[in-house]
């Protein structure tokens, strides 16, 4: 049977994003599933109204990395902060590079600091963006709120992101 392989990768400038995705690792990895986090490493981080620009105009920003290491994983989940109700661009520079993105599972994870509600329009611009690089759907997507390096919401969408996310694959379904 072969294994399946999940890449989570992501952009985190305050840690916040990185921390949720530790918690999202740990959780994937409790079901026997190999599981790699690849942090999304930009150039130069933007000051602030660099970053609010950029966030609104969903303007790619450069990054280091832009080799595709995804070849071998079948799942991929990309996450990023929410910056004035608007994903954080570094995504989007780096999917640019990945091949195949149309033969995987695609999961979308939005880490904020307010409420799940109110990111609501915020997931649905990142959705939308995510077309713009030829994804035509997302397989699953999670909203986390996080304060301060810590989960304050959202841990209990887990369960069922990763389920919504794996349900279809024969490997995952057999180790329920």
């Amino acid at each position: 049977m072969n294994e399946m392989n999940v890449a989570l990768i992501y952009y985190s400038r305050t840690e916040n994003t990185r921390n949720a995705f530790e918690f999202l690792k740990h959780t994937i990895e409790q079901k026997n599933v190999n599981v790699d986090m690849i942090r999304i490493i930009p150039e130069k981080d933007p000051g602030f109204f660099k970053a609010m620009s950029a966030s609104r105009n969903q303007e790619e920003l450069p990054i280091r990395n832009k080799e595709d290491p995804l070849l071998d994983y079948q799942t991929i989940i990309v996450g990023v902060p929410s910056w004035a109700y608007y994903p954080a661009p570094f995504y989007k520079s780096y999917l640019r590079h990945v091949k195949d993105l149309d033969k995987k599972k695609i999961g979308i994870c939005l880490c904020a600091g307010v409420s799940i509600q109110r990111n609501m329009i915020t997931m649905k611009r990142y959705t939308e963006e995510m077309k713009t690089l030829g994804i035509s759907s997302i397989d699953a997507d999670l909203i986390i709120i996080v304060r301060k390096g810590k989960i304050v919401d959202g841990q209990q969408h887990v369960k069922g992101f990763i389920e919504k996310l794996f349900y279809n694959n024969f490997y995952y379904r057999h180790i329920l």
